[in-house]
This record gives C-alpha cells, sequence and structure tokens, in this order.
C-alpha cells in the first residue's frame, strides 16, 4: 500500500531578491499555488520582516551583496530552512551554499517547477531521501 502523505501546510515564504523582476514573477507563481508570500529587496528589509513576522521557509538571492549577513543571522536566530539561488553555478558555489546551511541550492535562472520541487522536499521530505540523508550524513 502507497504511504498517505499529508498536503503541504508549510504556507509562509519569505522571497529576498534585489532582482525585482526575478522577486515579483516567484512571489506571483508561489501565491498562485497557495503559498503565503512576503518579499524583500534587501537583507535589511527581509531582516524587519522577520522581527516581525515569522516565516515556514526562505528564498535568497546569494548574489546580494548582503545576503551572507541576513543567512548568518537568521540561522543564529532560528532554524528556518532557506533555499539559496544564484547566477553562479560551480561547485564551490554549491558547496559553500551548503556549508552556510542552505536545504537546497538552485541555479539561476530557474524553473518554477524545479523551485517548486525543492520547497516540497524540504516541507514534506520523501521517506526515502530521509534515510538516504541519514546514511549519508
Amino acid at each position: 500500500m502507497a504511504e498517505q502523505r499529508k498536503p503541504i501546510d508549510f504556507t509562509s515564504i519569505l522571497i529576498v531578491d534585489d532582482n525585482l523582476t526575478l522577486l515579483r514573477e516567484t512571489a506571483f507563481l508561489l501565491k498562485v499555488v497557495g503559498f503565503q508570500v512576503a518579499t524583500a529587496e534587501t537583507a535589511a528589509q527581509a531582516l524587519d520582516l522577520l522581527r516581525h513576522h515569522s516565516f515556514d521557509l526562505m528564498i535568497v538571492d546569494d548574489d546580494m551583496a548582503d545576503s551572507d549577513r541576513l543567512v548568518g543571522a537568521e540561522q543564529r536566530r532560528s532554524a528556518i530552512p532557506f533555499i539559496l539561488t544564484s547566477a553562479r553555478y560551480a561547485l564551490d558555489d554549491l558547496l559553500r551554499a551548503l556549508d552556510r546551511g542552505a536545504a537546497e541550492f538552485i541555479p539561476q535562472p530557474y524553473d518554477i517547477y524545479d523551485l517548486l520541487d525543492a520547497i516540497k522536499e524540504i516541507v514534506q521530505p520523501h521517506p526515502v531521501n530521509s534515510v538516504f540523508r541519514q546514511v549519508a550524513g
């Protein structure tokens, strides 16, 4: 019998990106599929939102000048999982993102379906992937 998985109930996402077109498009598409979305164009704006609201997930553009400040501050404050995105996609960039605690690293420009798959995996990990991560980790 196939395992029944709960519907996604992780709904609150903060998107931080200084590329306004990508920020608006991503926010719109995530809202269309049912997520509650807040946006920030800078780490300072994001930190202000984080002081006043709680989020289940962050999507952060790693190419922003102050993304290190945002990711570092947030990880010290709480355990909100985050996805880093970047126009740079070398192995070093991926490893650096994972070392900083990113749950996923997605190159830009990204396909919305790749982003949705990453969100779903963070929100609702598949049991086989969870076992694999425990064995590999």
